[in-house]
């Protein structure tokens, strides 16, 4: 329907994969290794037949440093749930104790 009104312009749902004129994903980098994310480009920029676009891009989501791993949707979900960010954040921000 949308290419019916305006065919010039590219059509994408937000994180719907290979559907469209473009291929869309929230991707948050969730405790990866910095040559990780290069490699998750590495493919697409190789063997990808359609632009790619992140709809979300950036750090570790907020439900990330959750203790609740599924499997209802994060913020639906009536189950006790626990923010570990400082177990998290210890391997990022401090190796030692702050006074």
């Amino acid at each position: 329907m949308a290419k019916e009104l305006d065919p010039t312009r590219p059509v994408y749902h937000h994180q719907s994969g290979n559907l469209g004129d473009l291929y869309t994903v929230n991707i948050y980098l969730n405790w990866a290794p910095r040559q990780e994310r290069s490699d998750w480009l590495e493919h697409w920029a190789g063997q990808g037949v359609k632009p790619m676009f992140f709809v979300e891009w950036g750090l570790p989501h907020v439900s990330s440093w959750s203790s609740y791993r599924g499997p209802e949707f994060i913020w639906r979900s009536s189950a006790f749930q626990q923010i570990w960010d400082s177990e998290y954040a210890a391997a990022y921000v401090a190796t030692r104790p702050i006074a």
